[in-house]
């Protein structure tokens, strides 16, 4: 970690070390998440349910779906707010808004819950860490992997698991999901699946999965005769959550698994879409402030907070698909903008 983010992170704990460690339930703005909710509800039923009896009277009907696009990184982010229990003060009640946002996602709640919190305690370690490997020299293999996963495969896979995988024999879950993932499961592993059955979560995620199953079947019946219309519609809604997955942390210091940028994006954009979310710098320093109180956190910290806030959305994804690189051992350290640091790097 480079002495000017070090010496950011000293001045947040010290000033008010509180703010780092304490959820306040009276923050939560349940009004506003439950407006959000019914909302997002409403922009996912006309999306799979209502469109396509628009577009069976007349096709130009279809063009009504693109603004919706704009909500599907909402869906996410209201499902990123339930994991860290900040959508409602009432634990069950969290869970519920959380588990609906994810079958409209499209993959379980419980497996993105626990690969989420993981996340936060092993971001930018090699566990963590995909866009750099251990190799002598660079494997072309390696880079085009990279780029599946960050275009297609980090949706599909947790998408066939939820739908179809997750009903077949616990046994076969995991050799199934080997296969797919292209690493070896096993039930000790700290993999977020692992994590999800030995927490007794499976029945959770099989229920998921068939109300998954059970939406898309409704939805492809009543598209049928313009099924092209939902083939493209679900493949944009997953390219849009898959390219903005982890969106904040590429390029940025390794073993430091506080840090990420603060992104800068259009008001609209900000507020609407991504709740905040793109003050994911912010998020990984406060996680249990709710997405309505990180900008007031913030600026109780000013000027530091300019030291993690780097650039556009743009920037942030050119850093994202740049290749990944190859490194004989794991680097000590790693410069912003992807410089390394440290002779074994």
């Amino acid at each position: 970690m480079s002495a000017i983010i070090q010496d950011l992170y000293e001045r947040l704990y010290t000033v008010c070390p509180s703010l780092i460690k304490t959820r306040d339930f009276e923050d939560i703005d349940v009004t506003t998440n439950r407006m959000i909710f019914y909302g997002l509800v409403l922009v996912n039923g006309y999306q799979f349910l209502i469109a396509p009896w628009l577009i069976a009277i007349n096709t130009w009907f279809a063009l009504t779906l693109l603004p919706t696009l704009l909500f599907a990184s909402t869906t996410g982010v209201m499902v990123h707010e339930a994991i860290h229990g900040l959508l409602h003060p009432n634990p069950l009640t969290n869970r519920r808004m959380g588990q609906v946002m994810a079958v409209f996602m499209g993959i379980s709640y419980d497996l993105q819950r626990f690969d989420h919190l993981r996340h936060h305690r092993i971001s930018r370690t090699q566990q963590d860490c995909d866009e750099v490997y251990i190799a002598e020299r660079s494997s072309r293999r390696k880079v085009l992997g990279y780029y599946y996963r960050k275009l297609f495969g980090a949706y599909w896979h947790d998408f066939a698991l939820t739908v179809i995988v997750c009903f077949l024999p616990v046994r076969y879950i995991y050799s199934v999901m080997s296969c797919i993932y292209g690493v070896t499961i096993d039930p000790g592993d700290h993999s977020a699946l692992s994590i999800t059955i030995r927490n007794r979560k499976l029945s959770a995620l099989r229920c998921e999965g068939a109300c998954i199953f059970l939406l898309l079947t409704c939805s492809v019946y009543l598209y049928w005769g313009n099924l092209w219309v939902l083939i493209v519609l679900y493949l944009a809604r997953a390219f849009i959550l898959t390219v903005l997955d982890s969106f904040a942390h590429y390029q940025t210091p390794l073993n430091d698994s506080v840090f990420a940028r603060n992104v800068k994006v259009s008001f609209f954009v900000e507020r609407v879409c991504l709740m905040n979310f793109n003050y994911h710098g912010a998020h990984h320093i406060f996680p249990t402030v709710p997405w309505n109180k990180i900008p007031q956190y913030m600026e109780n910290f000013q000027p530091h907070f300019c030291l993690i806030t780097h650039g556009s959305l743009y920037r942030s994804l050119k850093s994202k698909y740049k290749p990944p690189r190859a490194f004989r051992v794991w680097p000590t350290g790693w410069l912003p903008g992807g410089r390394s640091e440290g002779k074994n790097c």
